[in-house]
């Protein structure tokens, strides 16, 4: 089965994805005008954003929230809102530390688990202490075949490469530029212990693109814009 994984979207809907049989969101779908205006939010997600899912081409669009989701973040203790907002829209689920099972058109069953959480680095949505983290992820079932992450696992795809992104890059006392890994460690923990076959994740916007792996789990960042939120990353496209 092909996969597309796309993140960070900030308001952006690309209209020519390459094609697949299920499109994968990690987070940050809203545009950053509006991010903390819930209301705001909620009418351009189902006016624009499920509109845009519904004239895609996939068989299912599953999602999870970002950092910048922040009415996503309040909707995930309020279940008669979240209603409100998807509509039961049939061909979008949205994943918030939940799982789905998808039947494929060759008859296949792939169990998908999405997680929006990060470590906490500012007032952001879906921000959880580290023991926090680690409760969550225990939820996480063991050897799924596609895990759906915002934040990335420590070590592993979660260097910000920009230069210019001065917040994440140091210079070592040689004078050589060094970028530090600034992923989750209970994230990687967990991956480590549950085993999924892949992981795509966001966030990290400028990090490596390229597939990495930790242990045998391979990882991708599938963001599509750079640091200063210009589209620069193509979507990615794998098979599982």
């Amino acid at each position: 089965m092909k996969v597309c994984a796309i993140s960070d979207l900030h308001g952006y809907l690309p209209q020519d994805l390459p094609e697949a049989e299920i499109l994968v969101i990690c987070g940050d779908i809203v545009p950053l005008d509006i991010q903390r205006d819930k209301p705001k939010c909620s009418k351009w997600f189902r006016t624009r954003f499920l509109k845009w899912v519904r004239n895609q081409k996939f068989e299912k669009v599953f999602a999870i929230g970002g950092n910048h989701d922040f009415f996503l973040n309040a909707i995930y203790h309020n279940d008669n809102y979240i209603e409100r907002v998807l509509y039961h829209n049939d061909k979008f689920e949205l994943l918030e530390d939940s799982s789905s099972e998808y039947i494929s058109k060759d008859c296949k069953i792939f169990k998908i688990y999405g997680t929006p959480w990060n470590h906490i680095f500012g007032n952001w949505a879906f921000m959880y202490t580290d023991d926090g983290l680690r409760e969550i992820f225990k939820e996480i079932p063991k050897e799924v075949d596609i895990l759906l992450t915002h934040d990335a696992p420590f070590g592993t795809s979660d260097q910000c490469l920009e230069e210019t992104f001065y917040n994440y890059k140091k210079t070592n006392d040689e004078g050589v530029l060094e970028f530090p890994h600034i992923g989750s460690i209970p994230l990687q923990e967990a991956i480590i212990e549950k085993k999924p076959k892949i992981v795509v994740h966001g966030h990290l916007h400028s990090s490596n693109h390229e597939c990495e792996y930790l242990n045998d789990t391979k990882i991708y960042n599938v963001s599509l814009k750079d640091e200063s939120y210009n589209v620069k990353f193509k979507p990615l496209v794998f098979e599982i």
